[in-house]
């Protein structure tokens, strides 16, 4: 098992073992991404203009990050299921 700060192991998850992966974004990420965040948003009731709910990047957030060397966006990969991201 790894024991790097990249991998997490979590035993509270349905009862069974499960691993996230802390990992860079890819082009394949950018759907699951955009609709985590929108679907966050809409919950607390910020599907509203001036939030990333209607930011242009959101689309290909995998484009945006890779366009500026000293940015990344890193996801949160859950038994192959995007659960979370950051970007900086």
């Amino acid at each position: 098992m790894c024991t790097c700060l990249f991998c997490i192991k979590n035993v509270a998850i349905e009862g069974r073992n499960t691993f996230m992966i802390i990992r860079p974004i890819k082009k394949k990420d950018n759907e699951a991404m955009k609709a985590l965040i929108k679907s966050s948003l809409e919950k607390v009731g910020l599907a509203i203009p001036g939030t990333a709910y209607f930011d242009p990047q959101l689309d290909n957030l995998y484009g945006f990050y890779a366009q500026n060397p000293k940015s990344q966006y890193w996801v949160a990969d859950m038994d192959g299921k995007i659960v979370g991201g950051i970007g900086i």
